[in-house]
C-alpha cells in the first residue's frame, strides 16, 4: 500500500483509500494534512496510535476493493468492518511494542488501558447521519467494532514468533478478514 498526504483544508480532516491499477501496489491511502495537525498539536501522547489506527482503517478498505468490496451495500457496515481489522492492525502493535506480551495478566490490563484510548478516540469519528448512505456508525458502534478486532487479533488473528534474541508477530490478513465479515453479519 502506498501512503501519501494531500490538503485537506476544502473537505476538512480526513483520510481515504483508493484503489490503484498499477501491478506493483494494491492501493493507495492518503491522509489529510488537518488531520495530521489535529491529532499531533491536541494530543501528542495518543498522536502516534490515532495516525495508525486511522491507517490501518485505510489499509482494511484496500483489503475491501481486493476482495471484490465493498462487500455491504451500505456504508456503515463496510466502516465498520475497517474498524474491526483495524482493531486486529492494533492488536500487531500491542504485540510488537510490548515486551510483557507473554504475560496474559499484563496483556490484559494493557488492552483494556488500549481499548479506553479507543473509544475516546472513536467518540469523534462516530456520527449520527442515520438516515444518510454515508453514514459511518455510532461512536459506540465503531468503537465497539475495533475493541473486537483487538480482541480477534489478539486472540486469533495474529502470531507471536519468537525468535529467541527478539519476538514479533505476524498479521494473519486471511484469518481476520473471515472474522471481520462474521463480525458484521453477527450485527
Amino acid at each position: 500500500v502506498q501512503v501519501g498526504y494531500y490538503d485537506d483544508s476544502e473537505t476538512g480532516p480526513n483520510a481515504f483509500a483508493m484503489t490503484h491499477e498499477n501491478y506493483y501496489i494494491d492501493g493507495q491511502t492518503y491522509f489529510g494534512i488537518n488531520l495530521l495537525n489535529q491529532y499531533f498539536t491536541s494530543d501528542s501522547y495518543n498522536a502516534g496510535f490515532y495516525v495508525l489506527w486511522i491507517l490501518s482503517h485505510e489499509y482494511a478498505h484496500i483489503l475491501q476493493f481486493k476482495n471484490n468490496g465493498p462487500y455491504w451495500e451500505t456504508t456503515k457496515w463496510n466502516e465498520l468492518q475497517a474498524d474491526f481489522i483495524a482493531g486486529s492492525i492494533a492488536a500487531k502493535h500491542i504485540q510488537e511494542n510490548n515486551v510483557n506480551i507473554l504475560d496474559l495478566n499484563w496483556r490484559n490490563q494493557y488492552t483494556q488501558q488500549y481499548a479506553n484510548v479507543a473509544i475516546q478516540f472513536f467518540e469523534n469519528l462516530g456520527d449520527t447521519n442515520f438516515g444518510s448512505k454515508h453514514h459511518h456508525g455510532t461512536a459506540s458502534e465503531r468503537a465497539s467494532a475495533f475493541v473486537a478486532g483487538v480482541n480477534f487479533g489478539l486472540s486469533y488473528g495474529t502470531q507471536i514468533i519468537n525468535y529467541g534474541t527478539y519476538i514479533t508477530s505476524s498479521l494473519n490478513v486471511h484469518a481476520v478478514w473471515n472474522a471481520s465479515v462474521d463480525y458484521i453479519n453477527k450485527l
